[in-house]
Parts: C-alpha cells; sequence; structure tokens
C-alpha cells in the first residue's frame, strides 16, 4: 500500500483514499486505514468514511484491550474492559462474569461496585443488584454514588423510608451531586 501511494504523482482521490483505508484495514494496518480515512473526512463529510473509521477504531480498540489484557491479566480494570466489550456486543453472561472478576480483584475500589451495580440494574436484576449495593455501601458508607443507587433500588423495591436516608448519606458526602437531590 505503501508502494502504491509514493509511486503516485498527483495527490490521491477521495475514493482512492477510501479504497486504501479499507484494504489497510483489511489487513490489519490500522494506523495507515486510520490516516487515509482522516485524509478523506478533512476533504469531505462522507458516511462511508464515517463508517470506515468507526471500524477502524472498534478494532484499535480492540488489539489495545487484548494487550491490556495480556500485560495485566489480573488486573480488575481488564476485566472491567473485557464486561464492556461483552456488554457492547449483548452478552450479558460474559459480562455479568467479568464484573464478578473485577469486583473478586478489585473489591477495594468503589467505582467497580458502583458499575457493577449499575450493570445488574440495567439488566432489571434489582434483588441481586440491592444485595450487591447493600454490600457496597456496609464497605463505603461515605461514597455518595454507591448510598444513590442503593437509594434508588430501595425506592424501586418498595422501601421509600431507607431510600431517602440514603439520598441523604449521598447529599452529605457530596451537597453537589444533583441527581440525588432530585430524588
Amino acid at each position: 500500500l505503501e508502494r502504491i501511494q509514493r509511486q503516485r504523482t498527483r495527490p490521491l482521490s477521495v475514493a482512492e483514499n477510501l479504497d486504501l483505508a479499507v484494504s489497510a484495514l483489511n489487513l490489519g494496518q490500522y494506523d495507515r486505514a486510520l490516516e487515509n480515512l482522516l485524509t478523506v473526512l478533512r476533504r469531505v463529510p462522507d458516511s462511508s468514511a464515517q463508517y470506515w473509521l468507526f471500524r477502524t477504531c472498534r478494532e484499535l480498540a480492540r488489539e489495545t484491550l487484548q494487550k491490556t489484557i495480556a500485560r495485566n491479566p489480573d488486573s480488575y480494570r481488564a476485566h472491567l474492559l473485557l464486561a464492556d466489550l461483552a456488554n457492547d456486543s449483548h452478552d450479558t453472561a460474559r459480562a455479568h462474569a467479568e464484573y464478578e472478576k473485577a469486583l473478586a480483584i478489585g473489591n477495594d475500589d468503589p467505582e467497580v461496585h458502583l458499575l457493577f451495580v449499575q450493570f445488574l440494574t440495567r439488566q432489571l436484576r434489582i434483588s441481586e443488584a440491592l444485595e450487591k449495593a447493600r454490600i457496597a455501601v456496609a464497605k463505603f458508607p461515605t461514597h455518595s454514588s454507591l448510598n444513590y443507587e442503593l437509594g434508588k433500588l430501595l425506592l424501586k423495591s418498595g422501601d421509600a423510608q431507607q431510600a431517602i436516608a440514603h439520598f441523604h448519606r449521598s447529599l452529605e458526602a457530596d451537597s453537589s451531586f444533583v441527581e440525588a437531590r432530585a430524588e
């Protein structure tokens, strides 16, 4: 691909740049694909180039994730990335398993608990989310977002008094937390 570009005496057209980008992507040359796609998009807004840009960025993200996991297999953040990837492909069972792994490794990070509770809530696994939120709030009693999530879950399960108490705790931890103030 590089040789073809150097042999040219005139700049490549939009269509030629797009063709080279797709070829580069298919060959796993993501940097070259990205370069050609950006050249196209600087010249003219092109929906096809935007599509291929998305595909290229997705492949770059996948490659980055694989390298991250290979270098840090015991990193809870790597498992959070895998959970995101599984979520994106609607593999909720895999996402759940990855969140569990992340939680087992990163149990001391309240954000891991928060992400897992939010995932369970989105999956409408309210009783499991409620259980995990209670555990997380017991471990991190002053964490604003965890208290807020627990408050929302308690409200859904009909325990308004307890929900209000956790919304108050959320505000005590962070008085600027707009969502908790609204509840």
